[in-house]
């Protein structure tokens, strides 16, 4: 059961071959000059797929990890049949930079699967004799695959890399920034094509399963549509898929957030209040302060500017205005992941840089109020560019 490493789905590269070896020169640069013989990484799912999609450009079925060797082809440890293990030349459609593919069949659910994996890296980290080994994201790895990695290496040296990585992935290439453009785009038509069927009758299910067909007969996939609705004069929450229950009446409003990926395997997000008639002073003024809110952050999203600042200042301007302190994440970067790093949150420590994209979306909540505006923006030198959105920036009244 499960999906097989060979499937047809790992065929559908979205980057250039040029972009791949762009990222691959940046980590074995980062080992070469630290002495460093290999980098191990893992991840879980397309919505975050982390160092794993990066590195690869491939879709994650349940978990996989890489082993990147500064001398030699990648090893990819893939879920599938239990014991296959294929070598390719770094050139196969579908693997591109990997010479092993070793499949597992190792489910998260089942608890006396979860050294499969780290046992297969394990091999083959003894087999070419490395012990000095990196790591991304190791506070975030399966406590099984950590444990079993660092244990059976001895008296091997690691090294943490997720500071590194985490930059790379977030200042994006000419191309990335196309594919994000087009992305972007995707959005946009998908919630034009939303708009005509948010009616009286219809659940908030209903609408959002509309968006998930819109986006996927555009070649969107993955991430996460979020439709929330309440009578005039209550707060209209997001909502996941399993508490979109309500049947929309006259007078409703509705928060949409489209947060899927494209063909491209890349994430954008695009959020906007819906009324099923006139909008309420109440939502107007709030959406007023939301898209107020919005140009602020943005303001503060220059080159060297610290996230945890932004954050900071953030705050204190909805304080000023009589609005409680912001305690989600109301802004952060997005690519192959739905949500990367940074985060404009306090406890971040990276800065803003040329060649991020981000998803500012802050709410303005209030006693029977909450209004939402989300877009994505590329960072220049000079801060902010246009909005990657072509959608208008204001209620949606059907």
């Amino acid at each position: 059961m499960g999906i097989d490493a060979n499937d047809e789905q790992t065929a559908n590269s979205t980057v250039s071959r040029a972009e791949l070896e762009r990222r691959w020169s940046l980590v074995g640069a980062y080992l070469q000059e630290r002495g460093i013989e290999a980098l191990v990484v893992i991840g879980t799912g397309n919505e975050l797929s982390g160092y794993v999609g990066w590195l690869i450009d491939a879709p994650i079925a349940y978990r996989s990890a890489v082993i990147f060797y500064r001398d030699d082809l990648m090893t990819l440890i893939s879920h599938g049949a239990a014991g296959s293990v294929r070598t390719f030349d770094g050139h196969e459609r579908g693997f591109p930079g990997i010479g092993t593919v070793a499949s597992v069949a190792e489910f998260p659910s089942v608890n006396f699967s979860q050294t499969y994996e780290a046992q297969i890296a394990l091999n083959e980290l003894r087999r070419k004799g490395i012990t000095r080994v990196a790591l991304a994201g190791p506070l975030a790895m399966p406590q099984g695959f950590i444990t079993t990695l660092r244990d059976g290496l001895g008296n091997a040296v690691f090294f943490d890399m997720t500071d590194a990585l985490d930059r790379w992935k977030a200042i994006k290439s000419g191309e990335e920034q196309a594919l994000l453009r087009d992305v972007a785009a995707m959005h946009d038509q998908v919630f034009v094509a939303l708009l005509p069927h948010i009616r009286p009758g219809i659940s908030e299910r209903d609408a959002a399963s509309f968006a998930e067909r819109e986006g996927r007969l555009r070649g969107g996939h993955s991430g996460v549509i979020m439709v929330g609705a309440a009578p005039r004069g209550s707060a209209a929450y997001m909502k996941p898929s399993r508490r979109q229950s309500r049947i929309l009446q006259p007078g409703d409003s509705v928060t949409v957030l489209i947060e899927n990926a494209g063909n491209n395997g890349y994430f954008c997000e695009l959020g906007r209040p819906v009324v099923l008639g006139p909008a309420s002073t109440q939502l107007q003024d709030g959406f007023a302060a939301a898209k107020e809110a919005q140009d602020y952050t943005l303001s503060l999203c220059k080159p060297g500017a610290l996230c945890s600042e932004i954050a900071a200042a953030y705050n204190s301007w909805l304080k000023q205005r009589g609005f409680a302190p912001e305690h989600r994440i109301f802004a952060h970067s997005q690519g192959t992941d739905l949500l990367e790093r940074p985060l404009i949150r306090e406890d971040e420590p990276m800065t803003i840089e040329a060649g991020m994209c981000l998803a500012v979306h802050p709410g303005i909540e209030t006693p029977g109020l909450f209004a939402l505006i989300c877009d994505n923006y590329l960072i220049t030198e000079d801060g902010p560019g246009a909005c990657l959105h072509a959608t208008e920036k204001k209620i949606f009244e059907v």
